[in-house]
C-alpha cells in the first residue's frame, strides 16, 4: 500500500514518516461531543474548527475502501470465500475502471499506462478486477494522538471540503496533514492469513487524491526528488515526474497483489528473498520497512521494485539491481519495462 513513502499504497500498520501506527479501520466513531480547538489549531474559530471535526467523523469509513474491506469481511464470516483459485480468477469477467474528481483524458492516460506495464491475464492472475482513481476524495489516515481528537482510523474527506480548510492552514498544520495522507490502497496483503488458508477474493486497486501528501507537494513544488525519497526520479524531466509517481503508485498496488497470490509462500517467495538479500532494499521506502520492524519487507520491495521497473527502467541499470531485473524478466514475463 501506498502511505508516506518514504505507499504507495503504504497501508494499514505504519506511517512511515511519523512513525505513528495506522488504526485498524473498522474501528467505528461514535463520539459525537463538542470538541474545542487546542493549540495545534489556535487559528480557527470554535465553530469553524468544530465544522471541520464533523466533517471528519461523517467521512469515517466512508470511502471506496471500506466499502471493498467490509465486503471481504462480510465473505469471511459467511465462509463464502472462494478456496478455488482457479474458479477465483475465471470469475474475472471485465475489469471495473472508474474515475472522479481527476480530468478524464489524463484519467485515460494513467489507467492506459497501468494496462500498458500489466497483461490482462497477470491482472487476473493477481485477482485485480477494477481500478478506480478516486482524485475527488483525500484519504486522511489519522493516528491515536491526532489533534482533531477524534477516533483513529481511515477517514476518506471530500477533496473540496479537504482543499478548503487546507486553504487556511498554517504551515504546520500543513506539515503535519501531509504525513497522514494515504495515496494508494490494494486489499490482498490486508488479508494474509486469509491467503496463506487458501481462501480468495478479487478486489480492486485504489488511487486517492494526490494534492496534499508529502511526495506529492515535494514533486508539485519541483523539490529534488532526493530530498524526498525519491531519487530514482531524479533523471525525469520536472514536468513529468508527478505523473509517472501516479501511475508508479498504482503500479506499486497491482504488486502487492501479485506478491500475495503468486509468489506469497512459494518457492519463487524463496528466490525473491535471496535476490533481495543479495541486493539490498530497492528504495528508501523499502529501507525504512527495514529499520522501523527490524526486519526486511519483501513484500514491499517487490512493489517499489515493479514501481520502478515499469515507469524508471533505467534506474536499475547497474550491477546492484541486475539480479532484481532477471528475476521479473524470468518470472512475470507480461510485466513490461517501460
Amino acid at each position: 500500500m501506498d502511505g508516506q513513502e518514504t505507499t504507495d499504497d503504504l497501508g494499514l500498520g505504519i506511517d512511515p514518516t511519523t512513525g505513528n501506527f495506522i488504526a485498524d479501520p473498522t474501528q467505528i466513531s461514535t463520539s459525537e461531543t463538542e470538541i474545542v480547538p487546542g493549540g495545534f489549531f489556535d487559528n480557527l474559530t470554535p465553530e469553524l474548527f468544530q465544522e471541520m471535526v464533523d466533517i471528519f467523523r461523517k467521512s469515517k469509513n466512508s470511502g471506496p475502501s471500506h466499502d471493498t474491506y467490509d465486503g471481504i469481511l462480510q465473505d469471511i464470516e459467511n465462509n463464502t470465500l472462494s478456496s478455488d483459485y482457479i474458479e477465483s480468477v475465471t470469475n474475472i469477467s471485465d475489469m471495473h475502471l472508474e474515475s472522479k474528481g481527476i480530468d478524464q483524458d489524463k484519467a485515460v492516460e494513467i489507467i492506459y499506462a497501468v494496462l500498458e506495464s500489466f497483461s490482462g491475464e497477470l491482472l487476473k492472475k493477481g485477482l485485480v478486477n477494477g481500478i478506480e482513481l478516486r482524485f475527488d476524495l483525500v484519504n486522511v489516515q489519522l493516528p491515536d494522538d491526532n489533534p482533531l481528537g477524534i477516533e483513529s482510523g481511515e477517514y476518506c474527506v471530500s477533496a473540496d471540503s479537504f482543499e478548503q480548510y487546507w486553504n487556511i492552514f498554517t504551515d504546520k498544520q500543513k506539515d503535519w496533514f501531509s504525513r497522514h495522507v494515504f495515496r494508494g490502497e490494494s486489499y490482498a496483503t490486508w488479508f494474509k492469513d486469509n491467503l496463506s488458508a487458501g481462501k480468495y477474493f478479487s478486489s480492486p486497486i485504489v488511487l486517492y487524491n494526490q494534492s496534499f501528501d508529502l511526495m506529492n507537494i515535494g514533486l508539485k513544488s519541483n523539490k529534488d526528488p532526493k530530498e524526498i525519497g525519491l531519487e530514482y526520479l531524479e533523471s525525469i524531466e520536472p514536468s513529468s515526474r508527478q505523473d509517472l509517481y501516479h501511475i508508479g503508485s498504482l503500479n506499486h498496488e497491482v504488486a502487492h497483489d501479485l506478491y500475495a497470490y503468486l509468489i506469497h509462500g512459494t518457492e519463487l517467495d524463496e528466490k525473491w528473498r535471496e535476490v533481495v538479500d543479495q541486493s539490498g532494499n530497492v528504495t528508501n521506502y523499502a529501507q525504512y520497512w527495514e529499520e522501523k520492524n527490524s526486519t526486511r519487507d519483501y513484500d514491499e520491495n517487490f512493489a517499489e521494485a515493479i514501481r520502478i521497473y515499469t515507469t524508471i527502467p533505467r534506474y536499475m541499470d547497474s550491477e546492484r539491481f541486475t539480479p532484481i531485473q532477471k528475476f521479473i524478466a524470468e518470472n512475470f514475463p507480461d510485466i513490461k519495462a517501460a
